[in-house]
């Protein structure tokens, strides 16, 4: 590992947590389905300065720039009208894979935050062009976006398989894979009530209307 590996040495973080974290900064490296790597590390990039409160402008596109800032710092507002105004002029494989890497960088920024370190330096971009590639299976339903096995938070990112691979990578050594949801007990430190009151209580102070 090249950026985490201190993590496990210096933090006593869990190896797999840290082999997740390593295996999403090479995939920040490669294109997406509509982002090409440099883009995709302008979003993390933009969903940093965000939440920090810095409004400076970069080199997104300005529905991009709307949608990015919406969904790091005004999560809560965000409702289906909305979402059919943007994808008006971002194609919906560019939301949800801009969902998907804020939501990511999120994650890998708060793990560092509570830890009291510092947050690791983006990747330098990689080559090539976005994909194109989107799940023809998937489809409309009660949700915002469409998505494959109905309307569920855990397939809400389907449409675009990368950007679910990746959330589900990150899903199953922060909290907890979907075998592992379907069992009463814990394999981590805390019990499984432990865990679901602390997240309970963060989707609380994060204004999660899920």
């Amino acid at each position: 590992m090249l950026h985490f590996d201190r993590l496990t040495t210096d933090h006593n973080v869990r190896s797999d947590i840290a082999e997740t974290f390593e295996r999403e900064w090479k995939s920040l490296r490669r294109p997406g389905s509509h982002f090409s790597s440099h883009e995709k590390i302008q979003v993390c990039e933009r969903a940093r300065r965000t939440r920090a409160g810095d409004s400076t402008e970069d080199g997104l596109a300005d529905v991009t720039r709307r949608v990015v800032d919406t969904i790091a710092a005004r999560p809560a507002t965000i409702r289906k009208p909305w979402v059919e105004d943007v994808t008006a002029n971002l194609p919906m494989p560019g939301y949800v894979e801009s969902v998907s890497l804020v939501s990511r960088i999120a994650a890998i920024d708060a793990f560092h935050d509570v830890l009291g370190i510092a947050r690791p330096e983006l990747p330098d971009a990689g080559p090539g062009n976005p994909t194109g590639e989107f799940n023809p299976v998937a489809a409309p339903s009660k949700a915002y976006v469409p998505m494959t096995r109905g309307a569920s938070i855990w397939w809400a990112l389907t449409l675009v398989p990368e950007a679910y691979a990746r959330m589900e990578d990150l899903h199953c050594v922060l909290y907890l894979s979907p075998e592992q949801m379907q069992q009463p007990g814990s394999p981590r430190a805390l019990t499984r009530p432990q865990m679901e009151v602390l997240a309970s209580r963060t989707s609380f102070l994060n204004e999660c209307f899920y």
